[in-house]
């Protein structure tokens, strides 16, 4: 039933733990450690002890060294999908949904970007034309985000858009924001690194957790796509989600 929305889907973490007590990708197999982060959040349909919460410090989940060539190069296309439920009073730092960022927390410059949530409550996609940091563009959304209020969350990025601030567009519960960018050296595309994908935090190149970036609150399901969905694939995935999870007939599983 579900199958056409998960074309070009690279990887999608439904929150399931395997038997090995991996958080499972059902899609590409590139299954995730989980450090700090516990099964204490409550879902979006008030199901207690579903989600992964992040606010203790130093939790996260970690991907390992994947998906390169899903987010790197001048002709990189991708979405990322994602459940938030942010709980704060105030935000101190930068705080991580999901990063392949490897900065200088780590002495590293293996940057390609975050999606995060900002000081101010901003939605946040940073992504890097250079892994040092000589280049990048800072987005961010218009709309304030609030806490203890479940969110779908939508990113997509488009290295072949010849101008800067088209190459990534946001969305917020279907609907599509309107961006402000802060551009440093006109970036073109992301460069491939060797940084390790994260869920809820940075990662360092080996995995390890900033201390001070993880996630306030709860990460629900998380997908991954290598195309551009387009606002009428984001609308019919927020509807059916918002009421429901959904699974693709095959998938991977262990």
């Amino acid at each position: 039933m579900y199958d056409s929305l998960f074309q070009g889907c690279v990887a999608y973490y439904p929150g399931i733990i395997g038997s090995s007590g991996k958080y499972l990708d059902i899609i590409g197999g590139n299954d995730g450690t989980i450090t700090g982060a516990t099964k204490t959040g409550n879902d979006r349909f008030g199901t207690v002890n579903k989600c992964y919460d992040f606010t203790a410090t130093g939790s996260k989940i970690s991907l390992g060294n994947i998906l390169n060539t899903t987010f790197a190069g001048s002709t990189a296309k991708f979405t990322i999908i994602v459940w938030i439920n942010p709980i704060f009073t105030t935000l101190s730092n930068n705080t991580i949904i999901v990063a392949k960022d490897a900065d200088n927390s780590f002495s590293e410059n293996q940057r390609q970007f975050y999606l995060g949530i900002n000081t101010t409550a901003k939605l946040t996609f940073l992504w890097f034309g250079a892994l040092d940091a000589s280049s990048y563009i800072l987005n961010y959304s218009t709309t304030t985000l609030t806490s203890n209020s479940w969110k779908f969350i939508v990113i997509t990025f488009d290295a072949t858009q010849s101008t800067i601030v088209n190459k990534t567009t946001m969305y917020i519960s279907s609907i599509k924001e309107s961006i402000s960018s802060t551009i440093y050296n006109s970036p073109t595309y992301i460069q491939t690194s060797t940084s390790h994908l994260g869920i809820g935090n940075i990662l360092s190149s080996s995995g390890v957790a900033t201390a001070n970036q993880s996630f306030p609150g709860s990460i629900g399901e998380v997908m991954i796509f290598n195309t551009i969905k387009t606002p009428a694939e984001i609308k019919t995935i927020y509807d059916l989600t918002k009421l429901q999870y959904i699974m693709p007939k095959v998938g991977y599983w262990k």
